[in-house]
């Protein structure tokens, strides 16, 4: 398949305006948590774990792979999600892509095997979050002579299966390194290495965020009123078995093949 081939797949969306019609917003779409710096983990985690409900839906339902530009997830008011689909040229082996930069490697391969829904959601939306935890700034540095190249570029990415994004850990200090992992599982280019069980990604996610509110709350035992040294250990000894019990269920999670 040429570049020209795949050129043509790109719908003609006009990204420099909203993906829905004014008149029927009634709330807001997931790029609103992009932002230039580095996202707060307990800020993105709701949204992550609801939309992977919405996705594990439309996959129940039958529907074809989602769209998941962040323009295209719409959070309304009532507190649904609404996603749109990818269309089907091809008997589920080719899709008019909505954005070259949130495609799949299996969507710019040529191949004659149906493709497989959760392994492209699983992909899509791990890079979606990766950018928004990242921020922008960062996100830019790092794939700074992709974005130069436009559409090829960003085919070319994620059809090159030797080329990775570096993990979140390593450019962000303190970032929750099994969730850190679960998103380089979700990203890895080879499809059969894939994690795409939802469920499993969201018991993940929803420990790491547990994880995150305990060592708030210990940074302010540790820091607060002296008062609270008497409950320091007890809570010391909780925090460390709950990151042992999370951290076997994790590379459980990472080890066990689709």
């Amino acid at each position: 398949m040429t570049y020209n081939d795949l050129r043509t797949q790109l719908s003609s969306t006009n990204h420099t305006t909203p993906a829905y019609p004014e008149k029927q917003r009634s709330g807001h779409d997931l790029s609103q948590l992009l932002s230039s710096a580095p996202a707060p983990t307990g800020l993105v985690i709701p949204s992550f774990l609801s939309v992977i409900a919405a996705v594990q839906e439309a996959q129940s339902a039958g529907k074809g792979p989602c769209n998941l530009d962040p323009r295209r997830i719409f959070f309304r008011n009532d507190g649904t999600i609404e996603l749109s689909h990818l269309t089907s040229l091809k008997s589920g082996m080719t899709f008019v892509l909505s954005s070259s930069k949130y495609s799949a490697p299996e969507m710019v391969e040529e191949t004659e095997r149906e493709l497989e829904n959760a392994c492209l959601d699983s992909y899509v939306l791990g890079f979606v979050f990766y950018e928004i935890f990242l921020g922008t700034n960062l996100f830019g540095q790092q794939f700074q002579d992709v974005i130069g190249h436009g559409d090829f570029g960003w085919l070319s990415w994620h059809a090159d299966k030797t080329r990775h994004a570096k993990p979140l850990y390593e450019l962000l200090s303190g970032f929750p390194s099994v969730l850190s992992s679960l998103i380089d599982g979700m990203m890895t280019k080879e499809a059969l290495d894939r994690i795409t069980d939802l469920d499993r990604i969201a018991d993940t996610i929803g420990g790491a965020s547990q994880a995150t509110m305990l060592i708030t709350n210990l940074s302010a035992l540790q820091h607060g009123d002296q008062s609270y040294a008497p409950l320091r250990q007890s809570f010391l000894q909780k925090v460390d078995s709950f990151w042992r019990r999370l951290m076997s269920a994790a590379r459980r999670c990472l080890r066990k093949p689709m």
